[in-house]
């Protein structure tokens, strides 16, 4: 199937230019998803993903967060989880003047997912479903209070303050040539501000106890041996939610389940999931 790639820039309430890109075949696509990538990535690397679902008759639309990729803003930072939503409601309009008629799926990938969800509960739910891969509700490992601390005093005389973020890269897939090809990407980076920790981290201790408040379908997917973000906080979310929310836990799967060696069969998950909601 012959499918179409284009390139946009939205201008985000407080003036900076983000760098979009969609995937559609020539003619009628069934859904649209809306893709929100993770930390220190950008949504080039969601290309052959993008493929996958324009063979199966699906657009995907995605944009580069601020302070990632190619867009503008400064590495690693966010004013508030709320610029964030702002940016995501903007892309979302964006893409709903071009195509009316489409009904749309908003999908999120690890702080993407964080991102969603958030905009799930505190924004609009007008999708035709919602998929979280990987959320960040929660880390899979403890902070050392005195490490917390600092950051919780950073945030509040130096949001802007950058460290690393500790991301072991070879926990993202058991994929080698996935693990080295992110290494060689120059668009990544490794960076998060104190006020863009508190305000991740803050906001997924408040998950579970509002997932109640979801109505639309949403399918959260977890890889069981996941080290960058917490499956047991995706099934608590799951346990405090009703019962159009679905956990899916992949076994051994690492934390990019798109970029795992059996990428096709979570791929082809997605897609019944999808069919049937």
């Amino acid at each position: 199937m012959t499918k179409i790639h284009n390139e946009f820039s939205i201008k985000t309430k407080d003036g900076l230019e983000l760098y979009g890109q969609g995937w559609f075949p020539e003619s009628g696509a069934k859904k649209i998803i809306l893709l929100i990538h993770g930390i220190g990535e950008h949504s080039g690397r969601y290309a052959e993903w993008a493929s996958w679902f324009v063979e199966k008759k699906y657009s995907v639309f995605t944009f580069d967060l601020r302070g990632h990729g190619q867009s503008q803003g400064k590495r690693g930072h966010v004013p508030s989880v709320h610029h964030f939503l702002d940016d995501v409601q903007l892309f979302k309009h964006y893409v709903q003047e071009m195509f009316p008629q489409i009904p749309l799926v908003l999908y999120g990938h690890s702080m993407g997912g964080n991102i969603i969800l958030n905009y799930l509960l505190e924004r609009e739910q007008d999708f035709s479903a919602a998929i979280a891969g990987s959320p960040w509700i929660k880390i899979p490992f403890s902070i050392p209070a005195l490490k917390l601390g600092l950051a919780k005093f950073a945030n509040t005389v130096f949001p802007g303050l950058l460290q690393p973020t500790g991301l072991v890269v070879e926990h993202i897939s058991r994929s080698t040539a996935v693990v080295e090809a992110y290494k060689a990407d120059p668009l990544n980076h490794d960076k998060i501000s104190a006020r863009m920790f508190m305000e991740l981290y803050m906001s997924g201790l408040m998950m579970a106890s509002k997932a109640g408040i979801i109505k639309l379908p949403l399918l959260v997917m977890h890889g069981t041996e996941d080290q960058i973000t917490s499956a047991k906080a995706s099934e608590e979310f799951v346990k405090n939610a009703n019962d159009n929310v679905q956990l899916k836990l992949w076994d051994e799967a690492f934390h990019e389940l798109h970029n795992e060696p059996n990428n096709q069969e979570v791929f082809e998950y997605i897609l019944e999931w999808l069919g049937e909601h």
